[in-house]
């Protein structure tokens, strides 16, 4: 199935897409792999062969609502950068076939949050599994990020929530490049975020039972 995946972005013409796409499923295994439940899920909309810049964003599981979002902010600006683009993808993809294989072993179907919906459905998830198979990739994606990737994708387009806030301090704050950024911006009430994002990093240490996430 990943490969089925990795062979719809190599056949796309659509540079936003691609990018946008993989973005998203970044901030959602980032958001799952610390125990918070996505704001966003991202699902293939396949209701034609170009695969469109359009996305199925399912806000809420239970509910099932559809939302159609087109042309993200994200992709506004970072698609421009290509070399940016493809690094971040070779992440995304390099990342995400180790994390499906591991899926894979469990045969878990609560697990195909990360698989080609052909449907057009939400797919149904838990937690039980997904944390402990993401928390051995999750420091890899923060190692990587850019600066200027968790800058402007999570303060422009999340930082209107308080509680994406304090998320994209948590990342920011164990990304070198971004930990300068933070000491350079106090302005941003950078100080109680942190401690909420410490606490919040102590909470999951202490349910999982693991020394730390970013050792």
């Amino acid at each position: 199935m990943f490969k089925e995946i990795k062979e719809v972005f190599k056949t796309t013409k659509c540079e936003r897409t691609r990018f946008n796409f993989a973005s998203f499923y970044i901030y959602t295994l980032m958001k799952l792999s610390l125990g918070l439940r996505p704001l966003i899920l991202p699902v293939f909309n396949e209701s034609n062969t170009s695969f469109s810049s359009r996305f199925s964003i399912v806000r809420d599981k239970k509910s099932k609502n559809y939302i159609e979002f087109r042309n993200l902010p994200l992709g506004d600006f970072l698609c421009k950068e290509f070399e940016l683009f493809q690094k971040l993808s070779s992440i995304f993809f390099s990342r995400l076939s180790f994390i499906m294989e591991d899926i894979n072993k469990y045969g878990d179907n609560d697990t195909l949050l990360f698989l080609l919906n052909k449907n057009n459905k939400p797919t149904n998830f838990t937690s039980s599994n997904i944390n402990e198979l993401i928390y051995k990739h999750l420091k890899i994606y923060i190692s990587h990020l850019p600066a200027n990737f968790l800058r402007h994708y999570f303060r422009t387009y999340l930082f209107n929530n308080c509680y994406d806030s304090k998320f994209m301090d948590f990342l920011m704050g164990h990304n070198l490049e971004g930990q300068e950024m933070l000491n350079r911006n106090s302005s941003l009430d950078i100080i109680k975020f942190r401690k909420q994002a410490i606490n919040v990093q102590q909470q999951i240490i202490k349910e999982h039972n693991v020394d730390s996430l970013f050792a």
